[in-house]
C-alpha cells in the first residue's frame, strides 16, 4: 500500500516493473504500541512469547507461523532483523522473514509481520519461543528464485511456478501456472481481475470506475513490483481505472513449501484522493460480484476430463454439511489431481434449488463460476465492503490457490480443514498478568457508570458493581435490593437473559456465596433467578422438527439464546430438576451448534442450511457463554479449539489502515488498530462490534489460567478505556472477569461417557434399517439416542429419532392454587409478570405444573411503612419422558439405503458420549 501516484509510468498507463524489498513494507506510518505496563516493561531478556496452537487436529511440519509484532517506542529498532526466536525449551535460533514493515514517525520499526517455520507441532499441541534482541540468522538460507526479464517475472517455490506478464496491455496478468503435479492450461489472456469499484460520500454513492481487461485500455497499472525472501517471495500489482481515484491491489504470495499461491486483494484510496469525510468502499462486479481472477482454466490434458466439486466447509465430521457453506475445486481425477479455492474466512449467501424448496448454500466467500466449457471465475464476495460505514477505509479479502493430489471429498475435505487451521502465534508481553487484566477492567465500569439515559434494572447495576471489583459494595447491593427483575415475552425476553439476567449466576457464585450475606437472602436471589430461567425456558423453549430442543428467537440467532441454557444448566441441579439442566445441554449438543466451519466460524441463527453471513459478534458471544457455562457448571460442551484462535487470528499490524473512525468534519480519530476485522468477515455488517472477541481466548485451557492472550485482552479495554461505551457490552466483560478471577482455577469438567463401537447399518427385510453396535462399557449409561441423516441437497441434516421433547405431550398449567394468605395473594401459574425477591426464603419445594402449589410460608410481618415483596412460586414441567433405547439394536423402518446413523450413549447423569473422540477433551484446571 505504497503511495504510488508519483511513480514513472510508461505510455499507455503500465508501471515500470520494480525488483525491489519494498514489497515487504508499508509506507504508511505507523504509531508505537502504548505503554500500558509501566515500569515492568522491560528492553531486555524475554521481549514476547510466542504461543503456537494447532487447532485442527493436523500435525505441522515446515508450515509457517505468523507473528503480529507490535513495539512499545522504548523496544523500536532500524534493522527489521534484530530480533531471535527461540523454543522455549532453549536451542538454536530459528530463522524468520519480515513483512509489513511499518515505522513510526522517528524513522524506527513500530510494528511488523514476522514469519518462521515450526516442525512436529502434533495435532492439538502447543510449541511456545520466545522473542529476544539479537540477530536473526536468515542471512544464512538461500532465497527463493524469481526470474525476471523486460516481458515477463516468474516465482518459484518448490512445488509451484507461477509468470506474470511484465508489460503490455495485459501487465500484471498470471499468464502461466506449472506444477509438478500435472499440465495446467491458461488461455491467452491469462488469469485476470474483474471488478467495478464505487465510494459512498456522506451516503452518496460515487463512481470509482471498472477494472475490466476485456478493455485493457481503460485500465492502468499503477506499479508493479516484487521481491524474494527464503520463506516466501511476493509480487504486488496496483491497478485502477483510467481517472479512477481507488487502487485495487493484487498481492500474490508464493511460500517455499507446498503448491499454493495466496491472493490478497486490497482496495483503497489513491493518496491524492484520500478524503477522510465518511468515505466507505465497496466492489460491485456489475451483477457477478467480486471477480477475484477470470480466465480460461483447466487441468490435465483433456478440458473434458474436468470435474466441478463443492465441498463443505465444516471442519468437524460428521457435522460437516450441516450449514449451507461450501468450499470448491477443480478436479481432474484422470490426471489425478486438483485445484482448491480457499477464502480466508467463509461467508454466505442464498440460491434457489430446483424444486419444492430451496437449498441455502453456495454463495460462499469465494468460489469458481463456471462461464463456459473452458472459462471458470474465481468470484469473491460480492458483498466484501458494501456499506456506507464510518471506520470502513478499505477493504480486504485474501485467499488461497492450493494444488492437490486429493480427488475425493474426503481427501478435499481434509485439505481444506488443514488449509483453514494457518497458523498464527498468540503474541504475549511477559509482563502482563491477569491482574493488569483485573485492574483494567474495573476502571472501565465508570463508563457504563456515564451512560446518559440508561434505565438499568438492579442485575445491571449489581453487575456494574461487580464489574467495578468491590466485592463488599456487590454483596450488599445483593442483599438490599428490593427492585424487580423484568421478563418479556417472546419478542424481547431471549436476548435479554443473555444480555442482562444471565449475570446472576457469576454474581450469586462468586460474590454472594461464601460471602457475609445470609443464606436466605442468597436462596431469594436464587429463587428470582430459577424462576426466570424456567419461564423462558417454559415460553421460548421450543422442538424443531428434528426432535432437537431450542429457543424461540429473532432470527434463530444462538447468542440471544445462550443466557437462558447458562442459567437453566447451573440452577437445575441446585433446584432438584434435573431436566432443567438437560434441557440446556440438549440444546447446546445440536448437530447445528457443533458443526463450526471455516475459521472457527458459527452462521447467524441456528437453523439448518443456513449459508447467511457469519457474524463476529454474534459468533464471540456465543461462544464465551458456552465456554462459560463449562467453566462455571463444570461440564463439557464439545465447544471446538478453532473458536479460540478468531480473534488472535485477526491481529494484523495493519489493521489501522483498513478502518478508522471519521467525524463528521472528516477529521480520523481514534481507532481499534490491532485487529482487522476483515479476517473476520468479508462484510461490513456490525463493523468493528469485536466486544467478547478480546476475551475468548483467554478462557481456552483452564491449565493456562489466563496467561495465554492476556496482552491482546488488556490492550483491548485499555483501549476501551477513554471511549463512549454502549450498555450490550457490559455482560461480556463482566463474564471475561469473572471466567478470569475464578472459574479458571476450579475447573473440573464431568467426564463424559465413552461412545459405542462397531456401528453397523442393514437393510431389514420388513423395511427400514436395522442399526446394531456394541455396548459402551461402564455402569453408568443409561441407553443410547439415534440420530439419523435427512440429506437435503448438499446439506446433511441430522433427525434425532428417539427425541424426548418431540415425544413430550404439550405442558398443561397449574389446575389449582392455595387460597390467599393475609400477606401474600394466592401462588398461580407464573406469567410473564415480573419476579421479585425478599430477605426470607420462601417454602421449599418447587411443585409440579399439574399439582396444587403448596402454601408459601409467612413471610415476617411487614415494618411499618415497608411494601411487601411476593416471592416468585416456582414450578416445573412436566418430566422428560424415557425414550432411551436400552439395548444394541434399533429398528428404523424409515430408514432409506443411503441413510447414515449417529449412536449416542447417554449416561445417568443426561451427559452424551463425545461426538468428537479424536479431539482433545477441555482441559482441567489442574491436570489429574
Amino acid at each position: 500500500m505504497r503511495a504510488a501516484a508519483q511513480e514513472e509510468k510508461p505510455a499507455g498507463g503500465r508501471a515500470v516493473p520494480e525488483r525491489t524489498a519494498s514489497v515487504f513494507e508499508e509506507m504508511r506510518p505507523a504509531e508505537y504500541a502504548p505503554d500500558i505496563f509501566g515500569e515492568r516493561q522491560k528492553t531486555d531478556g524475554v521481549l514476547r512469547v510466542l504461543t503456537v496452537d494447532e487447532r485442527y487436529g493436523m500435525e505441522r511440519t515446515n508450515e509457517l507461523v505468523r507473528v503480529p509484532l507490535f513495539l512499545h517506542a522504548a523496544e523500536a529498532v532500524t534493522d527489521p532483523d534484530s530480533f531471535v526466536i527461540v523454543p522455549v525449551e532453549g536451542g538454536e535460533p530459528i530463522a524468520y522473514q519480515a513483512d509489513d514493515i511499518r515505522k513510526a514517525a522517528d524513522g524506527k520499526i513500530a510494528r511488523m509481520h514476522l514469519w518462521f517455520p515450526v516442525n512436529k507441532l502434533k495435532a492439538w499441541g502447543r510449541q511456545q519461543f520466545h522473542l529476544s534482541y539479537g540477530k536473526n540468522p536468515v542471512a544464512a538460507l538461500k532465497p527463493m528464485p524469481v526470474r525476471a526479464s523486460k516481458t515477463h517475472v516468474t516465482l518459484e517455490s518448490d512445488g509451484l511456478k507461477v509468470t506474470f506478464n511484465a508489460e503490455g496491455e495485459y501487465q500484471g496478468q498470471i499468464q502461466s501456472l506449472h506444477t509438478p503435479l500435472g499440465k495446467v492450461h491458461l488461455g491467452e489472456k491469462g488469469l485476470t481481475p474483474r471488478l467495478y469499484i464505487f465510494r459512498l460520500i456522506k451516503g452518496q454513492r460515487a463512481s470509482g470506475g471498472a477494472i475490466n481487461f476485456d478493455k485493457p485500455d481503460a485500465v492502468e497499472i499503477v506499479f508493479m513490483r516484487w521481491a524474494e525472501g527464503p520463506y516466501f517471495s511476493k509480487l504486488a500489482v496496483g491497478m485502477r481505472a483510467i481517472g479512477g481515484k481507488e487502487i485495487a491491489e493484487y498481492v500474490y504470495t508464493l511460500p517455499k513449501q507446498g503448491d499454493r499461491l495466496t491472493v490478497t486483494e486490497k482496495i483503497y484510496k489513491t493518496p491524492e484522493s484520500r478524503q477522510q469525510d465518511r468515505v466507505g468502499t465497496g466492489m460491485y462486479a456489475f451483477n457477478s460480484g467480486n471477480v477475484l481472477l477470470e480466465g480460461e482454466l483447466w487441468l490435465g490434458d483433456s478440458d473434458t476430463d474436468q470435474k466441478r466439486v463443492s465441498i463443505p466447509a465444516g471442519v468437524r465430521k460428521p457435522v460437516e454439511a450441516v450449514h449451507g457453506h461450501f468450499k470448491h475445486a477443480l478436479v481432474n481425477e484422470k490426471a489425478g489431481f486438483s485445484l482448491l479455492f480457499l477464502p480466508y474466512v467463509e461467508t454466505g449467501g442464498v440460491i434457489k434449488k430446483p424444486g419444492e424448496r430451496k437449498e441455502k448454500g453456495d454463495r460462499p466467500a469465494v468460489k469458481f463460476e463456471e462461464i463456459s466449457d473452458r472459462v471458470i471465475r474465481f468470484e469473491a464476495s460480492s458483498g466484501m465492503g458494501v456499506g456506507d460505514s464510518r471506520t470502513m477505509q478499505a477493504c480486504w479479502g485474501q485467499y488461497s490457490l492450493i494444488f492437490s493430489k486429493a480427488v475425493t471429498p474426503d481427501s478435499l475435505w481434509e485439505l481444506g480443514v488443514r488449509n483453514y487451521g494457518s497458523l498464527t502465534a498468540v503474541v504475549d508481553e511477559p509482563w502482563a498478568t491477569t491482574e493488569d487484566f483485573d485492574a483494567l477492567t474495573s476502571r472501565l465500569a465508570q463508563n457504563f457508570w456515564n451512560i446518559k439515559y440508561w434505565g438499568k434494572n438492579w442485575v445491571q447495576e449489581a453487575t456494574l458493581t461487580g464489574l467495578g471489583g468491590n466485592a463488599q459494595a456487590t454483596v450488599t447491593r445483593l442483599h438490599n435490593e428490593k427492585r424487580q427483575i423484568p421478563l418479556k415475552p417472546l419478542d424481547g425476553g431471549p436476548y435479554e437473559f443473555t444480555y442482562i439476567h444471565s449475570s446472576i449466576v457469576p454474581l450469586l457464585k462468586y460474590y454472594a456465596e461464601g460471602s457475609s450475606m445470609p443464606p436466605a437472602r442468597i436462596e431469594a436471589i436464587r429463587d428470582v433467578a430459577c424462576f426466570a430461567a424456567q419461564n423462558a425456558r417454559k415460553r421460548n423453549g421450543k422442538v424443531s422438527r428434528f426432535g432437537q430442543p431450542f429457543m424461540q428467537s429473532f432470527g434463530l440467532a444462538l447468542n440471544m439464546h445462550v443466557g437462558t441454557y447458562l442459567m437453566c444448566m447451573w440452577l437445575g441441579p441446585q433446584r432438584d430438576d434435573p431436566d432443567m439442566a438437560q434441557w440446556a445441554r440438549d440444546a447446546l449438543h445440536d448437530p447445528l451448534v457443533l458443526g463450526v466451519f471455516g475459521r472457527g466460524q458459527r452462521p447467524y441463527g441456528v437453523n439448518y442450511a443456513d449459508s447467511a453471513s457469519t457474524d463476529f459478534l454474534y459468533q464471540c458471544i456465543s461462544d464465551l457463554w458456552i465456554r462459560a457455562a463449562e467453566l462455571i457448571c463444570n461440564e463439557d460442551l464439545s465447544i471446538h479449539p478453532s473458536v479460540y484462535g478468531r480473534y488472535f487470528d485477526s491481529i494484523d499490524v495493519t489493521a489501522d489502515f483498513y478502518q478508522g473512525k471519521v467525524n463528521d468534519e472528516g477529521v480520523r480519530t481514534n481507532t481499534w488498530d490491532r485487529a482487522l476485522m476483515w479476517r473476520t468477515q468479508y462484510h461490513s455488517h456490525r463493523w468493528e462490534a469485536w466486544d467478547a472477541g478480546p476475551y475468548l481466548g483467554l478462557l481456552a485451557k483452564a491449565s493456562d489460567k489466563g496467561k495465554v492472550g492476556i496482552t491482546e485482552a488488556c490492550y483491548w479495554v485499555n483501549y476501551e478505556l477513554p471511549n463512549n461505551i454502549g450498555w450490550s457490552r457490559l455482560n461480556p466483560v463482566f463474564f471475561a472477569k469473572m471466567l478470569v478471577r475464578n472459574s479458571l482455577s476450579s475447573y473440573r469438567p464431568a467426564p463424559l461417557p465413552a461412545g459405542p463401537a462397531n456401528v453397523r447399518i442393514a437393510r431389514d427385510p420388513t423395511g427400514g434399517n436395522k442399526i446394531t453396535w456394541d455396548a459402551s462399557p461402564g455402569e453408568n449409561i443409561a441407553g443410547y439416542r439415534i440420530y439419523r441423516s435427512e440429506p437435503f441437497g448438499r446439506i446433511t441434516e441430522w433427525k434425532w429419532l428417539n427425541s424426548p421433547y418431540a415425544a413430550a405431550a404439550p405442558s398443561p398449567a397449574p389446575t389449582s392454587a392455595p387460597a390467599p394468605s393475609a400477606t401474600k395473594p394466592a401462588a398461580t401459574e407464573p406469567k410473564d409478570e415480573p419476579a421479585a425477591m425478599d430477605d426470607a426464603k420462601e417454602g421449599e419445594g418447587a411443585p409440579s405444573p399439574v399439582s396444587p402449589a403448596p402454601a408459601p410460608a409467612q413471610a415476617p410481618a411487614a415494618a411499618a411503612g415497608k411494601n411487601v415483596i411476593v416471592p416468585p412460586v416456582l414450578y416445573k414441567l412436566p418430566p422428560l419422558p424415557v425414550t432411551l433405547i436400552q439395548g444394541t439394536s434399533f429398528h428404523d423402518t424409515e430408514g432409506l439405503p443411503e441413510s447414515r446413523y449417529l449412536i449416542i450413549a447417554q449416561d445417568k447423569n443426561g451427559r452424551c458420549s463425545d461426538l468428537f473422540p479424536s479431539e482433545p477433551p477441555p482441559a482441567p484446571s489442574v491436570n489429574p
